[in-house]
């Protein structure tokens, strides 16, 4: 279960999603990483995105097909995440 992890987590939630309700998974997940004292558990939600992260208007399943490019703010903060816990080297690009 959740409750049981110990690593650091990041749990990227889309606002547009249609196969995953970002609210109540938001609140299901904080509760978790709350009730369990994980002390590295970070759940960003990303704005105009849908389930695949891409830009998106409406967030169907149908506007991947059409799809240029990742939200904004999707690999950034991933990178930065990973970087401030030393998963990847801090002076590497």
């Amino acid at each position: 279960p959740l409750a049981t992890v110990r690593v650091p987590v990041l749990w990227f939630l889309a606002d547009l999603d249609h196969n995953v309700p970002s609210d109540a998974s938001e609140m299901r997940l904080l509760e978790v990483a709350e009730r369990s004292k994980h002390a590295d558990f970070q759940v960003k939600r990303l704005a105009r995105t849908g389930h695949g992260f891409t830009v998106s208007d409406t967030g169907s399943n149908n506007e991947f097909h059409t799809a240029s490019h990742f939200v904004p703010g999707y690999f950034d903060t991933m990178e930065r995440w990973l970087r401030e816990r030393r998963f990847i080297d801090r002076n590497k690009k």
